[in-house]
């Protein structure tokens, strides 16, 4: 197979490989509940402190403060415990998000596409590395652009 079909399977499995990541994080290594549910309530007591910041409500006001001061210091302790997630589940991650510098074993020698050589003359050398080939992408160059798309494409800059 030419270099570009290859080139467009590399960008497609690094595309793949960062959005699995992406999920695996999102629905499986996610916080802890009882941080979530702290969050909840600490906005649902500023948002009463809010309410009540006037003088004929100083009293409730100063008691649902000092609620909020309890919460967020319970959140500070919950938030400061990391979660435990499942050994497989930080294996996979990571596999994951390592699985597209595979791609720099398999294709080292191999240029990914080709352009005219006089096209970006200055950094052409440093486009081609590892092959050298005149006028070509090495797999450095071209994992650099797939893993940056992708990261933009899923939003995760």
């Amino acid at each position: 197979a030419s270099g570009e079909v290859w080139a467009v399977a590399v960008l497609v499995l690094t595309f793949l490989a960062s959005l699995g990541a992406k999920i695996v994080a999102r629905y499986f290594l996610s916080e802890d509940p009882q941080v979530s549910q702290l969050k909840k309530e600490i906005l649902e007591l500023k948002k009463e402190s809010n309410d009540l910041n006037s003088p004929d409500t100083i009293i409730k006001y100063f008691k649902v403060q000092r609620q909020l001061n309890r919460t967020e210091d319970a959140l500070a302790i919950a938030a400061s415990r990391p979660p435990v997630p499942a050994p497989r589940l930080q294996a996979l991650h990571k596999t994951l998000e390592v699985a597209p510098y595979l791609f720099l074993f398999i294709f080292w020698n191999r240029p990914m596409c080709s352009f005219l050589a006089d096209t970006v003359w200055p950094i052409g050398c440093l486009l081609a590395f590892p092959s050298q080939a005149s006028g070509s992408v090495g797999i450095v160059a071209w994992l650099y652009v797939c893993r940056h798309l992708s990261a933009r494409v899923l939003g995760a800059q």
